[in-house]
Parts: structure tokens; C-alpha cells; sequence
């Protein structure tokens, strides 16, 4: 084989390679999110969010917010292209440099190896129970099939692009050792590509059951909520201001997942451990028992008033639910429980202290959020809210409770983010916004929202000089005790130039909300959000 030759070879390996490595990663991508296949970059992505110390992870959400994940996933996608393309040009170089020898054994052959080798990474990154809402099925199927398809992709392109055969190495013509694409080779590559679009989801087709929660209503009950949405009061006229209840599409997100986990809404939620009768409650058959409805905010321990990143992680909603004390009622807790082990159907897991829950019927399993079923974003087919404790305490597609008499860490408790999770005093200026410019003498509103868990809210103080003196705002009666609190203070700014605006606020204990400034881990952040404007004349 001549020199020219071979460097076409070389060249055509080279692109088909790539080619086929990144067909493979998009279609690998597109399966993970539509149905859930098991996909190498999201693996190793939840794999390095579970390995790096959680000052780290803080560290790069302040940073970033929540694209700090999708820039690790969309980086091991870039990976994955290089890795493949890299074993693609190795194939080509010592199994099939003739194209026109390459024989159906050698296919499998390959296929196997590759397979193997994909199937090994899967099974040492789910052991370490990173990605353990796959399936052990998926675990041997996604392997088997990406290896195929990429193998079989690789001759396809090799075979189009690489110079045709000739009958002599001195009969080689210009247009022979042109790269051949012949109507077999077309149609054999549309025929793969939609023979994977169809087997992706066949041989998958256990994840192909789970449903958007808009789609799944008919398995939830349909009746009207037993409270209606607040009336309007003199906040709702604040420009600026959030709502007295969060629209659900308003609602922040923060999950372990990069993609909202699709979970089935066919299944039930298992209660066992430290009780006298464990309990299958198929989550069909919530809304037959008796229904609690509560407004309660939420709120992510990654909040940060002074970050832009992450003070949105907070909001408030109407939930429906079924009282979880009174399903441990029904169970029967055996003396000696302590504590309350939560699992969920995407690998996540967390605990609370059986004292939160025990008898205090605010603690709801929901179902419901703003009198729609719950969405796959917000924990689709039931979730937990609990009042008073930060979110990742508040486990979403939840499956499993066990009671028990141990302490128990889970997914974030792990990595370092505090076990005990009560909610510190905070205040949010909403409006005006940073940098914004006012007129001097013009009356505007200071206004924005004020939490204290459990605690409650007595009193909220906005200071216009940089701390030295403090006016106290006036307040919304909140929509429940397990609800922020708006505020709002008519200022009338008379001195021209930057003007520092700080809110501080008092729950009903007494207690101040404290000033100093700490980063969210391990355990929320606090101090007093501060923002400035600047006044002209």
C-alpha cells in the first residue's frame, strides 16, 4: 500500500472515528434524557460530585449556581468524544486498515471488548452508589448496545470515506482512491441509526412508564383544595416584590441530578424498620386518606442572600399531603426509635430525628403543590415536607422510611453538609434591585420576604446608613406558621450618591438575626443581606 494511500486511510480513520464517537454520545445522551439509560457522562459527573469534599461543592455553586453540574456533565460528554475517538482510531489502525476484509466475527469481537470494558466502568461507578437508580438489566443492556452501535458506526464511516480498493497498486487511479459512499453504504447507515432510535427504548422500556406529573393525574385525586389561593393584599401592588405564594415554574430547583429524575408513579412507598406494622402505601392510594393542606416555605441550604448564584433558593407554596405522624400512627413505632431514615428512587437519602415528625401533623408526604400534582422537578410521585429544615432534608421521589435507632448519614450528610438542619433567621431584599437608580426625594419601596423556620417572624429593619440606625418595616400576616413573611418599608431618599441599603429581622423568640457573613456550608449561611443603589437629583 502506497504512502498517499495510507495517509487517506489514516485521515478517513481519524474522522470516522470521530464521527461515530460523537453519533454514539449524542444518542447516548438523548436515551439518559428521555428515558433514563445509563450514560458514562452523567456518571462520572455524579461520581465527582460525590468524591469532592462538600466546602468544594459549595465553593463551586456560590460560583456558578447549579451550572456548576452541567458544566462537569457536558465536560465528561467532550471526554467521552476524545476517549472513543481515540479507540476508534486504534481499531482502524491494527483490526480493519483493509475495509474490504473486515469480517462479522472480528464486529463481534470488537463489540464484545468494547462492551466489557463500558460495562466495567458502569459497574465499579454504581458501586460506589452514585448512579444506583439504574437498573442492573440497564447495567448489562447500555454496554452491549453503545459498544455495537459505535463499532458498527466506525466501519460504516471508515468503509464511506476510506480510498476504494484497487485491483493493483500500480493501476490506482485519482478517482479510485477517491473515498467511496455507496447507496448500501447510505442506506446501511440510516438503517442503524434508526434501528438504535428503536432499540434504545425496547430494551428499556421499564423507564418508559415513568410520566410527566401533568400526564399521571389520573392516579391522583382531582378534587378542589380545601384552601384557596391568598387574597390581595398592599404587597401584591409592590413592583419587585415576589408573590405571596411561589408559581410553581418559579420555584427554585436544586437536585444531586443534573436532569430532573423521571420516577415511576406506579409503584409505593415502603415504611418498615422499628415498627410493630411495616406498611406498602402505593402512591395511588394517597389521595384516599385523609388530606392535609399547609403553606410552607422551602428553602435550599445553599442560600446566600449577598450571592446572586443562590439567594433565589427559596420559596413558598401550597402543599397537599397526607400527615406522615399519623401513618407512623398507623404503623406502630416501637419504643427505642430515633430516627427516620428517608430513600429515594434516584439513589438519594437523608434522616431527621423521629422527634421532628413525631406528632406534629405538619410533617406531610405530598403529593400536591399549588393544587397541581407534584412535577418531576419538584419530586414526582411524593415528597416530603417537612417544616423548619432546610430542603435536603425534604426528600423528593421518595420510596422508602425506615425507623430506626441509630444515626444515619446520608448523600450530603456524607459530604460534609451538617446532620441537624434547622433553619436560620434570614431576610431578603427583593426591591430595589442592586445598582438600581433612584430619584433623590422620590418615596420608593424597600420590601422583600423574612424567615425563621419554625421560630416565626416579630419584627424586620431596614438601615439606609450603613447599620447606624435602623427603621423597623412593616409586615404581611403570613399565610401559616410554616410561611416567610413579607415586609416592606417606604423610604424617601434624601442624600445623593451610593447608598447601602441592609434588612435584618427578629423571630417571635427574640432572638436577631445574625450579622456576621458565613458561607452556606456546612450548615447555612448568615448575616444580613446588604445591596446599594445610587440616588440622583
Amino acid at each position: 500500500m502506497n504512502e498517499s494511500k495510507m495517509s487517506a486511510i489514516n485521515r478517513s480513520g481519524l474522522l470516522a472515528a470521530l464521527l461515530a464517537a460523537i453519533l454514539v454520545t449524542w444518542l447516548g445522551y438523548f436515551a439518559y434524557h428521555a428515558w433514563g439509560t445509563p450514560f458514562l457522562p452523567a456518571a462520572f459527573s455524579d461520581l465527582l460530585f460525590a468524591i469532592i469534599p462538600g466546602a468544594l461543592q459549595a465553593f463551586g455553586i456560590s460560583l456558578l449556581g447549579e451550572s456548576a453540574k452541567a458544566l462537569a456533565f457536558y465536560l465528561f460528554c467532550v471526554i467521552q468524544i476524545a476517549a472513543l475517538s481515540w479507540v476508534g482510531i486504534r481499531i482502524v489502525t491494527h483490526h480493519i486498515p483493509d475495509v474490504s476484509q473486515f469480517k462479522p466475527m472480528q464486529f463481534a469481537i470488537l463489540s464484545l471488548k468494547a462492551a466489557l470494558a463500558l460495562g466495567l466502568l458502569f459497574l465499579l461507578i454504581s458501586a460506589t452508589g452514585t448512579s444506583t437508580s439504574w437498573s442492573w438489566l440497564s447495567l448489562i443492556a447500555s454496554p452491549l448496545l453503545t459498544a455495537a452501535l459505535f463499532i458498527g458506526m466506525l466501519v460504516i464511516f471508515f468503509r464511506s470515506l476510506s480510498p476504494a480498493p484497487s485491483s493493483t497498486t500500480n493501476s490506482a487511479s485519482p478517482e479510485a482512491s477517491k473515498p467511496h459512499w455507496t447507496r448500501r453504504d447510505i442506506l446501511a447507515s440510516l438503517a442503524s441509526i434508526l434501528g438504535i432510535l428503536m432499540l434504545w427504548p425496547w430494551l428499556r422500556r421499564d423507564l418508559l412508564h415513568p410520566q410527566p406529573a401533568a400526564e399521571v393525574t389520573t392516579a391522583l385525586p382531582a378534587e378542589p383544595g380545601l384552601k384557596t389561593l391568598p387574597p390581595v393584599t398592599q404587597f401584591d401592588s409592590i413592583e419587585g416584590l415576589s408573590p405571596r405564594v411561589t408559581p410553581i415554574e418559579q420555584f427554585y430547583y436544586v437536585s444531586k441530578n443534573l436532569f430532573p429524575h423521571q420516577a415511576k408513579g406506579d409503584g409505593s412507598l415502603r415504611i418498615e424498620g422499628l415498627v410493630e406494622r411495616p406498611l406498602d402505601l402505593k402512591y395511588s392510594d394517597l389521595g384516599s386518606l385523609q388530606s392535609v393542606e399547609e403553606y410552607a416555605t422551602l428553602m435550599c441550604v445553599d442560600y446566600e442572600a449577598n450571592n446572586p448564584e443562590t439567594n433565589d433558593q427559596i420559596g413558598n407554596a401550597l402543599w397537599k399531603g397526607v400527615s406522615l405522624d399519623s401513618v407512623l400512627k398507623t404503623c406502630g413505632v416501637q419504643k427505642g426509635a430515633a430516627t427516620l431514615e428517608f430513600y429515594a428512587s434516584d439513589g438519594y437519602s437523608t434522616a431527621v430525628p423521629l422527634a421532628l415528625v413525631a406528632d406534629h401533623p405538619q410533617a406531610l408526604i405530598a403529593y400536591e403543590m399549588n393544587g397541581q400534582p407534584l412535577d418531576a422537578k419538584h419530586g414526582f410521585p411524593a415528597r416530603l415536607i417537612i417544616p423548619g429544615i432546610y430542603g435536603y432534608k425534604n426528600t423528593k421521589h421518595i420510596t422508602k422510611i425506615v425507623v430506626s435507632s441509630q444515626e444515619y448519614e446520608g448523600y450530603w450528610e456524607r459530604r460534609g453538609w451538617a446532620d441537624q438542619a434547622p433553619i436560620k433567621i434570614i431576610s431578603k431584599i427583593y426591591t430595589p434591585g442592586y445598582g438600581r437608580q433612584l430619584g433623590a426625594t422620590k418615596p420608593v419601596w424597600i420590601a422583600g420576604v423574612a424567615f425563621a423556620g419554625l421560630a416565626g417572624i416579630s419584627k424586620v429593619e431596614i438601615s439606609t446608613d450603613d447599620g447606624q440606625s435602623w427603621q423597623e418595616a412593616g409586615l404581611e400576616e403570613p399565610l401559616s406558621p410554616y410561611s416567610w413573611t413579607r415586609w416592606a418599608y417606604s423610604w424617601t431618599p434624601n442624600e445623593i450618591g451610593t447608598i447601602k441599603i441592609q434588612a435584618r429581622a427578629t423571630d417571635k423568640s427574640g432572638i436577631l438575626q445574625e450579622s456576621i457573613v458565613t458561607q452556606a456550608f456546612p450548615a447555612g449561611s448568615t448575616g444580613y443581606h446588604t445591596l446599594s443603589v445610587e440616588v440622583t437629583s
